[in-house]
């Protein structure tokens, strides 16, 4: 199991998650995180970095990546150049993406 294949899962699953997990659905993700951490030794390291990070909604790594899009679509980026932009960039969930945005604009 890849990084991105957790990824699409858990959001799914994490879905019909309303309250803390029950027994049954917190062994599911306790089992796909150790598929996750038997992987390879390179996608391992991913694995055990992205068990951290928080999924969904405003303050996330996504929500952060989406703002900075965003911002760089409104400063006239077209969205294929505009995530060649974003790839560059070190997410820093302190820092505010329009800023962020900005900065790599002036760098180019």
């Amino acid at each position: 199991m890849s990084l991105r294949d957790f990824l699409n899962w858990f959001e799914g699953f994490s879905d019909n998650i309303e309250k803390a997990p029950t027994e049954r659905q917190w062994g599911k993700i306790v089992a796909k995180i150790a598929d996750l951490r038997s992987a390879p030794a390179d996608e391992a390291v991913v694995a055990q970095s992205a068990t951290t990070e928080p999924i969904g909604g405003a303050g996330t790594t996504a929500w952060w990546k989406s703002q900075v899009l965003a911002a760089l679509e409104e400063q006239g980026y077209d969205p294929e150049s505009a995530r060649e932009v974003l790839a560059s960039i070190t997410v820093d969930l302190n820092a505010d993406p329009q800023t962020v945005a900005a900065r790599a604009v002036q760098g180019m």
